[in-house]
């Protein structure tokens, strides 16, 4: 699949990522190392983090229950936001089994249908990306590097957070 241009992630806002994250095993088991690096890095809040590996909302892998029952018997979480991973699935279409690339939703009306759905939707935020030029203006929030493809070629995206804000 090609990378888009540009369009809406769903991500994760930073404090319910944090709480998220804080419950996982490897943040129990390594306890240690993460407060090693909260104390090095003790001039950033981790909460005021707006770049875009908030965990965007992937959709649902497939429509097609063999598919589903095979990523769950691996111990994926297929529940958690199903409806709108569903629905995400179906506004932009299944992806092929290698393709690594954040999908991104069309319209800034679909990724708030998308969000509707979603099990706790106070929980994300809506960014609209776009793919070079990165051209500052009053509407941009901020950019993050991506690895497009797993070769060494390097994108940046500029992104907004408030989606009523017309793509410049």
């Amino acid at each position: 699949m090609a990378v888009q241009d540009s369009g809406y992630l769903i991500v994760m806002r930073a404090e319910a990522m944090l709480g998220v994250y804080s419950q996982q095993r490897i943040a129990r088991e390594r306890s240690d190392v993460l407060r090693q690096l909260r104390k090095a890095l003790g001039f950033l809040d981790p909460a005021a983090y707006r770049g875009m590996g908030r965990w965007p909302l992937d959709p649902y892998p497939s429509l097609d229950p063999a598919i589903v029952r095979a990523f769950r018997e691996t111990g994926i979480d297929m529940d958690s936001d199903r409806t709108a991973r569903i629905r995400f699935c179906e506004l932009v279409g299944e992806a092929p089994p290698d393709d690594y690339e954040e999908r991104l939703l069309p319209t800034v009306h679909e990724a708030r249908e998308v969000t509707a759905l979603l099990d706790t939707p106070s929980d994300w935020e809506i960014v609209h990306v776009a793919v070079a030029p990165l051209e500052r203006t009053a509407k941009t929030l901020g950019y993050d590097l991506w690895l497009v493809e797993r070769r060494v070629l390097l994108t940046h995206r500029r992104f907004r957070r408030n989606p009523d804000l017309a793509p410049a």
